[in-house]
């Protein structure tokens, strides 16, 4: 009986060891690290853990002058692929129209619009003052072109609206040319010569 309870003793005794080796309140690791022996013993029983090997000497270092060669390659790489989609969206929105124009029947496209006919529709949209604020900065050239362009009410209008010498002036232009002619062409079709105005 001595003999079993001495033998219950021991394993006692052993698991309480074991359990604070396992819990690594001794230090069995560091003492298997030591000892090959010893960790060859405690591997079988998770008492220890054989040290990892060190990895091979990590990568050579990049050189930061081929890392910055190779983040410009792919930014380049990744510019010309999104100027290759642009290309091929714009290819794509040219030939959109074309081939609305052929199923419409090949419809001519508007022409062009005269920007004098353009300034004269938005001047026919103002004030006669605006007007005159605007031809005060403008050289009498332009002014006598386009008073003679709009219907006589808004020219006499923007006429009383300029400062009295300017439109005296602007006037006087207007008498200089002959019937029927536009400050810029002459009667016979030729454009007129340049001190006709002045």
């Amino acid at each position: 009986m001595k003999a079993v309870l001495g033998f219950v003793g021991l394993l006692v005794l052993l698991g309480v060891v074991y359990a604070l080796a396992f819990l690594q309140i001794i230090p069995v690791q560091k003492m298997a690290e030591k000892s090959p022996s010893l960790m060859n013993i405690m591997k079988p029983l998770h008492l220890a853990k054989p040290k990892p090997k060190l990895m091979a000497k990590a990568a050579a270092p990049v050189d930061p002058a081929k890392q910055a060669l190779d983040d410009q390659r792919a930014k380049l790489d990744a510019d010309q692929a999104q100027l290759e989609k642009d290309k091929q969206a714009f290819e794509a929105a040219k030939a959109a129209p074309a081939a609305a124009d052929a199923s419409a029947g090949g419809a001519p496209a508007a022409p062009p619009v005269d920007p004098k006919q353009k300034r004269l529709d938005i001047y026919a949209t103002m004030s006669p003052d605006d007007i005159a604020n605007i031809f005060a900065k403008q050289p009498d050239k332009v002014v006598l072109s386009d008073l003679m362009a709009l219907d006589e009410k808004k020219a006499g209008q923007i006429l009383a609206a300029l400062p009295a010498d300017r439109a005296a002036k602007i006037t006087q232009l207007m008498n200089a040319l002959p019937s029927g002619a536009s400050p810029t062409t002459a009667s016979n079709g030729a454009p007129p010569h340049p001190k006709a105005f002045l």
